[in-house]
């Protein structure tokens, strides 16, 4: 009966798992719009940096490139000769490293004093120009106010208590770029997800089981396998043994997602 309630616990637990997969492929559809269509911008950059002066590129239509940043977190940034010549909004702290950035082409992930930015390049022909866009997944500054929230661009439904870490592809919650290339892995925090009654039923099932396991294990060495001198021993031994696989294991979950 023991078994059976904690497998029980485990089963609802499932499902705040699934609501988090749910999440985190929402979370990254909405990554891969977002991607191709800053792609776009950065070739139509390139385009012009080709036959156009930085001046000219400063010159037209800022009122766009703003909106660009305002509205969907995206930074147009133009290098000639590892020199930052050309940016569309001046949000972001750009710094230095971005120079090796440029022309490296091999990372995708970049964190920023004020936030984690992925990195969108195309080199422009013939100019000696390279053409990056700047996509804004979530702000990250080292102080908070009223004014400035580490919260994720808009356009992202993830709540702001999710964190950003670097791992690996093989990660549960690991996010790719459209060109299935490793971005990061997101973070979920306990409190962006409220208890629900599904939760609340698999903690009491798992507290349940736990009960009637040891229980059992009373029953057990009272009637049938100790002498009764070493059954208080072989109690406390196996209640120790019990709880150290409960932390390693984080097992039963109900009772550390909750």
């Amino acid at each position: 009966a023991g078994v059976s309630a904690l497998a029980l616990s485990s089963s609802f637990t499932g499902h705040a798992d699934s609501d988090r997969f749910s999440e985190k492929k929402k979370f990254e559809n909405q990554l891969h719009e977002k991607e191709i269509r800053l792609e776009n911008e950065v070739v139509k950059l390139s385009q012009k940096a080709s036959i156009h002066s930085i001046t000219e590129l400063f010159s037209e239509n800022p009122g766009q490139y703003t909106q660009l940043y305002s509205e969907s977190g995206f930074v147009l940034l133009v290098y000639e000769h590892d020199t930052l010549k050309f940016w569309s909004d001046n949000s972001p702290a750009v710094e230095n490293q971005l120079k090796n950035d440029a022309s490296a082409g091999d990372e995708h992930l970049l964190k920023l004093r004020n936030g984690w930015f992925e990195i969108i390049r195309s080199k422009s022909p013939d100019s000696g120009k390279n053409c990056l866009g700047l996509l804004l997944i979530k702000n990250d500054y080292p102080y908070q106010n009223s004014y400035l929230q580490n919260d994720f661009q808009k356009q992202f439904s993830l709540p702001a208590e999710t964190r950003i870490s670097k791992g690996n592809a093989s990660d549960a919650f690991a996010i790719l770029n459209h060109s299935g290339n490793y971005l990061f892995t997101l973070k979920f925090s306990e409190i962006s997800q409220p208890a629900s009654p599904l939760s609340n039923w698999a903690s009491l099932l798992a507290l349940a089981g736990i009960l009637l396991l040891i229980i059992g294990l009373l029953f057990l060495y009272s009637n049938v396998l100790v002498e009764k001198k070493y059954r208080t021993l072989f109690f406390v031994l196996s209640l120790i043994a019990f709880r150290f696989l409960m932390i390693k294991l984080h097992w039963p979950s109900a009772l550390y997602n909750t």
